[in-house]
């Protein structure tokens, strides 16, 4: 008896604390606790709805709450419900056929309600009275107007017909509020496929990670997807798209959030066109040319071992040699452990590693020396072959003599911008992968969260020796903290180089922006979008396109700011207007 009492002690407690203050109604309203409250009811639905039908509703900008009450019926009242509604309008149509008239749509229904009894009969459908009810909430009366208004519009552009309960508010908030009871009785049966579609967790919420940055606003619902890149499984990503998509708009804006949030970036740049970027953000863009003072020696350890250094230099020549028959690859590595050995670095002595490396010049003077020692004239013309294609690397007068140095890359800044437009097509190659070496040296050395931007990549793809450093360096970017960023607009690049799968598999982010027809064809199967996906591709706007997060696809914009647009604009227009002004 008294646990009895104590317990209708505390129920009556707790309603004491719950209970509004004040409650006043009103036709068209309720006020509680001076909050204005609004019902809004669905008295009409569309013919058929889509995935993701209350999105626009449920991502809508304001105060209100959404109540969907769903009542299972059974398949005897199914099947009543149904023969009632095909005989009335049968009964219409025999009506409308009396006056000479017709109606498709009211044939249409017909129609559909046979075939969605046909459904119910066999058990392939079940049907469920559906009720929406929406509570918009404001602190006065204008306020409370103008959000009503917004919800009803957006209703209303889904095909609900919205309508206010007038008299009926009372009942309409016991049907919003977590009690579970439909008051208002505002029902419509709905099919298990369709009530599917009214799934109200379909949408993408904005959640906004530490260190994430705004990757893109989703279309579907406006949504900004901010994520945090180097929390992904693999923290890598790759933006493709054909010329004037956007891809390096957003390639600028995302290396600029990235730096605003604190980690370094490094931008590889083939055309020259980071340097306004580095300019405006206080960056620092290095020249690598005869008239700077920066260079990567490309016998320079930095960081890797013995053996592994030995790996990549063969790789680094194949870039610069082309095709070596077996002879002359055989004497370049004679050569190359000759050269460490010259300046005291043996395999054995790691400490020996730490010593000043040779350059380009001593391993000259040892392809000569093998040369020397060669039995045939044969192979003494094969290594003849390499020293000359050397010459201009080493001779004072040659083309790249400014290679012919020690690595000079002493630089402290946040933005590094490696500008090789000045290189001919010839050497880029053999410069990327000098770089990337550099680099990979870099953040292996301090692991400080870094990203990479490798623009216009698929010219480099196209040699072996890239392909491989690039593999090398997405398979394990993130145990260095690093995010390598890939742009190209050759997707045909990626499909037929080995490196493409490795750069798909080990990409956790992909920008996909508007592509040419020709090049869907490729795009497609590459990436796995569905025909709604290829459709958004092939009429999408600069800056609209595809995000792939793992495997969650969005359809998105790229939005900046205008401190951020003046930035990073790559417009011909606005960029003539500034030099202008």
């Amino acid at each position: 008896m008294l646990s009895l009492k104590r317990r209708q002690s505390e129920e009556k407690s707790i309603r004491e604390i719950l209970k509004p203050s004040s409650v006043e109604i009103a036709p068209d309203k309720i006020t509680i606790n001076k909050r204005q409250n609004r019902i809004i009811m669905a008295a009409g639905w569309p013919g058929r709805v889509q995935e993701g039908f209350l999105d626009r509703i449920i991502t809508a900008k304001g105060e209100f709450d959404i109540s969907l009450h769903i009542h299972p019926m059974t398949n005897d009242d199914s099947r009543v419900y149904l023969d009632n509604a095909i005989k009335k309008m049968d009964a219409d149509n025999f009506s409308l056929k009396k006056t000479g008239s017709s109606s498709a749509t009211l044939t249409n229904k017909i129609n559909d309600a046979n075939s969605t009894l046909k459904k119910v009969e066999f058990g392939e459908e079940r049907l469920f009275d559906t009720s929406l009810y929406v509570n918009v909430k404001a602190y006065d009366d204008s306020g409370l107007e103008k959000q009503t208004k917004k919800i009803e519009s957006i209703m209303s552009s889904v095909k609900i017909v919205p309508r206010r309960p007038g008299y009926r508010m009372r009942e309409g908030i016991e049907s919003v509020l977590p009690f579970a009871r439909n008051m208002l009785g505002v029902k419509r049966a709905l099919t298990t496929s369709a009530l599917s579609a009214l799934f109200p967790f379909t949408t993408s919420y904005l959640e906004i990670e530490d260190g994430g940055v705004l990757l893109g606003v989703n279309e579907k619902n406006s949504i900004p997807i901010i994520q945090d890149i180097f929390k992904f499984r693999n923290p890598n990503g790759i933006v493709v798209g054909s010329s004037g998509s956007g891809k390096s708009f957003a390639a600028k804006l995302l290396a600029t959030r990235i730096m605003w949030n604190g980690a370094k970036v490094r931008i590889i740049d083939p055309e020259g066109e980071y340097a306004a970027l580095a300019s405006a953000l206080g960056g620092k863009v290095v020249k690598i040319s005869r008239d700077s003072k920066t260079c990567i020696n490309i016998l320079d350890f930095m960081g890797q071992g013995y053996n592994e250094k030995r790996e990549s230099l063969m790789s680094s020549f194949a870039v610069l040699f082309g095709d070596m028959s077996s002879y002359q690859k055989s004497r370049l590595e004679r050569a190359i452990l000759a050269t460490y050995k010259m300046k005291g670095i043996e395999k054995e002595d790691t400490e020996s590693w730490k010593k000043t490396p040779p350059i380009l010049s001593d391993l000259h003077k040892a392809l000569s020396d093998e040369r020397e020692i060669a039995e045939t004239q044969k192979h003494k013309d094969e290594i003849l072959s390499i020293m000359c294609k050397m010459d201009m690397f080493v001779e004072d007068d040659g083309l790249f003599s400014y290679l012919n140095s020690g690595t000079q890359m002493e630089f402290e800044n946040q933005l590094v911008v490696f500008d090789i437009s000045e290189m001919s097509e010839h050497i880029q190659p053999l410069i990327l992968h000098m770089i990337l070496e550099y680099l990979n040296y870099e953040m292996r050395r301090d692991r400080e969260r870094s990203l990479v931007i490798v623009d216009e990549v698929w010219k480099l793809l196209r040699e072996p020796a890239v392909v491989d450093h690039i593999f090398k360096m997405v398979k394990t970017s993130r145990k260095w903290n690093m995010s390598l960023f890939l742009i190209t607009q050759q997707v045909r690049d990626l499909v037929n180089s080995e490196a493409g799968e490795a750069v798909l598999a080990n990409t956790s982010f992909k920008y996909i922006f508007g592509h040419e027809a020709s090049d869907m064809k490729y795009s497609q199967p590459f990436f796995g979008l569905n025909e709604r996906e290829t459709q958004i591709l092939l009429t999408a706007k600069p800056g609209e396109g595809v995000l792939m997060l793992g495997d969650s696809h969005y359809n998105i914009k790229i939005e900046a700011s205008p401190e951020e647009t003046k930035i990073v604009t790559t417009d011909a227009d606005v960029l003539r207007k500034e030099e202008i002004d």
